[in-house]
């Protein structure tokens, strides 16, 4: 998407399309971002260790 400049702000409308998806697809997207705003907020308000320690394991760990 980008900007568009208002010639008149009575006549000017955008037209956005959204893609079809189906609900698993949804729900799958929804499940990602969940994941993903989860880890974002523990490194927000923790250390870069603290989030390493519970998102990742140790490879010398693993046998």
């Amino acid at each position: 998407m980008g900007r568009k400049r208002i010639r008149d702000a009575e006549a000017d409308y955008v037209h956005l399309v959204v893609k079809n998806r189906s609900n698993g697809r949804l729900g799958h997207d929804k499940g990602n971002l969940t994941t993903r705003m989860k880890h974002a907020k523990l490194l927000e308000e923790h250390s870069q260790e603290e989030y390493d320690r519970v998102f990742y394991r140790d490879p010398t760990l693993i046998s």
